[in-house]
Order: structure tokens, then sequence, then C-alpha cells
């Protein structure tokens, strides 16, 4: 052979498959690579007779058993054919395979597909769009990965690709109890994709892109992209029509109605069933979600203001002064100090002549400003510290986004104060104060910012969720 191949089989409990695919591939005289998860019945007795290199490896999805064979397996061939324990290699696949690889191969392809010929119940499913349905199974190892998804899973092989004539035989089950559980189990995958992952598609680069003018994969792609933006429990009605009427799935006689209806009907019905229950429980959490955010947010946020009230009457003198909190743990004071004191500070960098007090700010030949309670910014910033707190997210990019956000609009407070200290006239008449400009301003940069922070949210706990 002018260029080789290895085989990689995945097993779990294969007794009643496996020898007969190993079988299929004794003509290929290719290096077989079996990575089983855990069988407990005579799988790996059995694939002991026709190879040495036997893997064992917890099985966690589809994808990522593949994905850990190509990475991890002691492969020394350039190329891979990936393959299941009820896959068959048809005698004239076996012959094609071995006159492609006596050849040299065009350095510009990297991958080929191969047709799927799908036998139930003894016989060849040939209608209903089944046949052929193409696969890139055999693939150059560097250039090919497996589809990070739950169900559905493609190898994704970057590069040309080219069509093989011959088919790859796969036994869809061994009874129909096996099937209807096996499609129990994938819808129940299916429709947890479709709930958890479905819109990120398209910027996934480890799944094959829809195309319509792609190859036969992204195709049939793009064609499942067309048939998911249907309602649900429309859509499986409209599929089973066109499968078994206009694709004339009934030349495939009483095994094919059987097939269609279960794989193209009931299916697909169960995947919506699925996603619908799936829908209707997230409303309910989603619904208790939001009411919980309110609760704590409003119980926050008035906590954090009229915490700031109360301390601010028992700091300054009347009935309720408290000498030790104004002295020694005046909060309120020392911001105003610290504000007063950057402001003036900045005044007096920018050429101009500024004093202060503990209270007022004055530039010489300009006037003078009080700051006084409602200067401080605090009813702003105790709204901005109760939504990020009550929203669902950890607490340490909490703490960050609270103390840059609160740091950002005491920076705005002392341009504020600048900019009072030299222009405004308290003795003309305004329409509006500048505390309501202020807060108009805060207000609305706030909103800006808790938006972006939430989509922020939002995509790491997609990403989370995807991982």
């Amino acid at each position: 052979m002018t260029d080789s191949f290895s085989v990689i089989i995945l097993t779990f409990n294969e007794e009643k498959n496996i020898a007969a695919c190993l079988e299929s591939l004794l003509p290929l005289n290719a290096e077989i690579f079996i990575v089983d998860s855990g069988s407990t019945d005579k799988t790996l007795a059995i694939c002991s007779r026709y190879t040495v290199n036997i893997y064992d490896h917890s099985f966690t999805n589809y994808g990522a058993q593949r994905n850990w064979a190509l990475n991890n397996l002691p492969v020394t061939t350039n190329w891979v054919l990936n393959l299941d324990a009820d896959h068959r290699v048809t005698p004239e696949l076996a012959d094609e395979l071995l006159n492609t690889f006596n050849k040299a191969i065009n350095p510009e392809i990297n991958g080929f597909l191969i047709s799927r010929r799908t036998m139930f119940m003894g016989k060849w499913i040939k209608h209903g769009g089944h046949y052929p349905t193409y696969h890139a199974i055999l693939f150059r190892k560097e250039f090919g990965q497996c589809e990070d998804k739950l169900y559905d899973q493609h190898f994704k092989v970057t590069g040309k690709m080219q069509l093989l004539k011959h088919d790859m035989i796969d036994i869809i089950t061994d009874s129909l109890n096996t099937f209807i559980a096996r499609h129990n189990h994938w819808a129940t995958l299916e429709a947890k994709y479709h709930f958890d992952e479905l819109n990120a598609d398209e910027a996934n680069e480890r799944v094959v892109k829809a195309k319509f003018f792609g190859n036969p994969i992204e195709r049939r792609r793009f064609i499942k992209k067309r048939y998911e933006s249907f309602p649900l429990f429309v859509r499986p009605v409209i599929y089973y029509l066109v499968r078994y009427f206009i694709r004339l799935g009934f030349l495939d006689g009483t095994e094919g109605l059987i097939f269609h209806f279960l794989q193209g009907f009931w299916f697909r019905f169960l995947v919506d069933a699925k996603i619908y229950e799936l829908n209707k429980a997230n409303k309910v959490q989603s619904s208790n979600m939001a009411l919980k955010f309110i609760f704590k947010f409003l119980f926050l946020f008035l906590l954090f203001y009229y915490f700031n009230i109360l301390f601010f009457g028992l700091t300054s003198p009347g009935n309720h002064y408290s000498p030790f909190l104004a002295n020694y743990l005046n909060y309120i004071q020392s911001i105003r100090w610290v504000l007063l004191n950057a402001s003036t500070a900045l005044l007096n960098l920018m050429g101009f002549s500024a004093i202060c007090n503990n209270y007022d700010l004055l530039v010489a030949g300009r006037g003078t400003i009080q700051v006084v309670y409602a200067c401080l910014g605090l009813g702003v910033s105790s709204f901005f510290a109760a939504f990020v707190l009550a929203y669902p997210k950890p607490l340490k990019a909490k703490i960050i986004f609270i103390f840059a956000g609160i740091l950002t609009i005491e920076v705005l407070n002392v341009l504020r104060f600048v900019l009072l200290a030299l222009f405004w006239n308290k003795a003309d008449s305004k329409i509006i104060d500048h505390h309501t400009i202020f807060n108009i301003i805060i207000y609305i940069l706030i909103a800006v910012s808790l938006y972006f922070w939430v989509k922020s949210a939002e995509k790491d706990n997609n990403s989370y969720a995807a991982n």
C-alpha cells in the first residue's frame, strides 16, 4: 500500500455484533484499535482474537469518546477509519479501499465520504431519503475530529473530501426493544441539546456547518436546521409525510413501514415532547428565579437606602445623635471628605485656586458649593449594588463589578463638583436642578453597564452548559 489506515472501533457489551464487524475488516489487513467502556459480556474476549490493541476508557458521550480515541491511541498510520460495532465493511467497499490506498492519494484530499446502508429487521432501507447518506468516517488523523454534541454527531474534517462509491452497512438494531430504548435515550439527548445549545451552533467551530451548497453532510445539516425552524409537533408530521409518501418510503415494504414510522415520526415526536417538557419546566424555573431576584433586589435596595439615611441621622446633630458613630465610624463624612478633597486637588491642578472644609468647596473668583447628603450618590450606589448582589452570578464577579461601578460613580461625582464650582449659579432659575441631571446621567450609565454585564453572565452560563 502506498498509504495505510488504522481502524478504531468503540464497544460496550457488543458480543452480538463485534465478531461480524471484525470479520468484515480482515480483507483490509489494517491495524485495529478497540476502545471499550466497561463491557461485562464476551465483547473483549471476542476482540482479543482479532487484535491486541484493546483500551478501556469511561464513556461520557459519543463525541468525547471518539475524540479521546483520536487524540490518545498510539495510531501510527496517517489515516483512520472510524467504525461502531454494528457496522460492516462490504466486500465492495473493502476492494475500493484497497485500490484507493494502493495508489498515491491526492495530498489535497483529507477525508473520504462513505455512504451508510441501513439494515432494519434484515431489510435494506433504500427509500425515504435514508439512502445514500454519507459520513466522513475515513480521514487523515490530523484533520478530523468528532463534533462536540450530545447526539447526531458527525466527523468534521478540515479540507477537501472525496466520495467513495461503495457502502458501509449499519445494523440498526437486533430487536425492537433495543431500538425503542436507544431512541428514547437519544431523544433525551437531542431535546437537551436543542434546549441548551442549539442557538450557539453557528458560533461553534467544533460542529459541521449547515450549507445547502456544501458537501452531503453539510447539506443534510442545512435541511435539519430548516426542520428545526418549524413549530413543535407540526414538524414530525410534515417530515413523516414527506419521507414516507413523497420520498417513497412505502417502497421499503412492511419493515420500511415500521422503520419510517418509528424513526421518522415517533422518534421525532418524542424529541418534541421532551423539548416541550423542558420548556415548561424552564418557564416555571425562570418565573421563580425572576420573582426571587425581584424580592432580593428590593430588599437589598431598601436595606442599603434606608440604612444610609438612618446612619446619616445618627451622625448629624439632633435628638438621636451618636458621638461614637459620628467620630469613629462615619463613612458618610469620609466619602464627603474624599470627594471634596479630590475635587479641590483637580481644580488646583487645572490652574484654579480652590480650598475646602468638611462641607464646602470654594473656588476663588467663582463661588462656593456646599456638598450635602443628596450630593454623595448614595442612592444610585444603593440601587447599583442591590441589583448586582441580587443577580445570580459568582460572588467574586459581583464584588469586582460593584467596586468598579461605585468607583466610577464617585469619579463622575468629582467631575460634577468641579463643573458646579466653575459654572453653576444657584441664583439662576433652573427648570431642573443638578441633582436630577446627575441622577439621570448616572442611571442611564448604570442601565447600559448592567445590560452588558447581564449579557456577559448569560454568555458565561451558556459556555458552562456547553462544557
